[in-house]
């Protein structure tokens, strides 16, 4: 939020300088409590919060600001571990407050703490991307599967016109696949490139995140690759920058719960 402020203070101060405002950043201000799991929603309820974000009341990737304790609190039912989980945004002083009361029932739940790396292995089994990870600045929305919702767009919007310039549209770009080592023992390393032949080479393409899968039990790993949509099935190289190579089959995404039910409860 500090370069949302600055960008701000920049055009008050140097395009509309006969304006009499002042920006104060509220970002701050909210604490946020993640619960995520098939009984997210019933450990919030045991708190008190409101039956309206029962996911059967509240779709998923939608927000609602309601109260809990008298407080304003802003919930977004969202997940990054591909599980039912909600964001509860409240004001920081509370934050503590929230997480004490949700772990006095943790043990009756059977919850846990978890942590990035948990959270990396589950989004990378969901096949949910990092972005800045998974994604650079070439990246556009129909790499990484999202087609669908732009074609959904009619109304004009800022970046249209680049979507449909013929370097977005060529059948060769980067996009995003899964990899699982034929072995199915092997860890693919991230940045290990994908060519038939060893370097030097051109590269087709590279790996981006990879995990053991305990559900699974073997690795897996999520990767950039020309043309990749196209791929599912193929064999490729991944080139390790040791000099080893591993081989690899492109598989669709996602590694687990194809129909999407876990991130309904």
């Amino acid at each position: 939020f500090e370069r949302t402020l600055a960008s701000f203070e920049e055009w008050l101060q140097c395009e509309f300088v006969d304006l009499k405002v002042a920006v104060t950043p509220v970002t701050s201000r909210w604490g946020n409590v993640t619960v995520a799991g098939p009984l997210a929603w019933e450990w919030l309820a045991k708190v008190g919060f409101d039956a309206a974000l029962a996911p059967g009341a509240m779709a998923h990737m939608t927000m609602r600001e309601t109260q809990w304790e008298s407080a304003p609190v802003r919930v977004l039912r969202a997940s990054f571990s591909g599980e039912l989980g909600y964001e509860v945004n409240l004001p920081v002083d509370l934050a503590e407050g929230l997480f004490e009361r949700l772990w006095s029932h943790a043990e009756e739940l059977g919850a846990v703490l978890y942590g990035i790396e948990a959270l990396e292995v589950m989004r990378v089994e969901k096949g949910y991307i990092h972005i800045g990870t998974d994604t650079d600045g070439t990246t556009l929305p129909g790499d990484v599967g999202f087609a669908r919702g732009i074609e959904r767009k009619a109304a004009p919007f800022v970046g249209r016109r680049s979507l449909l310039r013929p370097a977005a549209l060529d059948p060769g770009r980067l996009q995003l696949v899964g990899l699982v080592p034929l072995d199915g023992q092997t860890l693919l390393p991230v940045g290990g490139q994908i060519a038939p032949n060893p370097p030097p080479t051109l590269s087709e393409g590279h790996v981006t995140s990879s995990h053991l899968s305990p559900e699974l039990g073997m690795p897996i790993a999520l990767a950039m690759l020309k043309g990749g949509s196209q791929r599912t099935g193929e064999e490729v190289r991944v080139h390790h920058h040791l000099g080893t190579s591993i081989a690899a089959r492109v598989t669709q995404l996602p590694f687990v719960d194809p129909s999407g039910a876990r991130v309904h409860g």
